[in-house]
């Protein structure tokens, strides 16, 4: 019995108790679109999800090449509906944003708005070290004239 606990005593000493390390954290691969607002830029009013859509997925590779060289593109309410696969009001101001995200499964896009900016985010839960997704999102009250685009993830 005291020859057990010795041997114990002895394993724990050599081994250690302490916990584990923590898991590095994982950084996603950034993406060209990745772009976060200036410290200077004020939060924003964030926009209700009825107010924004993503672009539908039979229309999202013509939206993406649309956004290829500029992060905004003014919509007409037709081409906005069109996209979105929904019935918009046609006096409303429409514009396509880039986006991104990490996991589309488990996350949400918040699009918040000040002083002519739009900053579109995505979040999802889980760490995700892959690349980000390129996205497009129409439907906002007005033409922006600088766009932030970011994501992350909760763990």
């Amino acid at each position: 019995m005291a020859l057990r606990v010795v041997v114990a005593v002895a394993l724990v000493t050599a081994v250690g108790c302490s916990k584990p390390a923590p898991a590095p954290v994982v950084e996603p691969v950034k993406d060209s679109w990745y772009v976060l607002p200036p410290p200077e830029v004020p939060i924003g009013s964030e926009l209700g999800g009825d107010r924004y859509a993503t672009v539908v997925e039979p229309h999202l590779a013509e939206a993406l090449t649309t956004l290829a060289d500029k992060p905004v593109h003014q919509l007409t309410a037709t081409e906005a509906a069109r996209l979105a696969g929904l019935e918009l009001p046609p006096d409303g101001v429409y514009v396509l944003l880039r986006a991104l995200v990490l996991r589309e499964s488990n996350g949400g896009y918040t699009v918040r708005v000040t002083a002519g900016t739009a900053h579109v985010q995505h979040n999802c839960l889980g760490a995700h070290d892959g690349p980000m997704t390129r996205r497009a999102v129409a439907v906002l009250p007005a033409m922006p004239s600088a766009v932030y685009v970011s994501c992350g993830y909760y763990l």
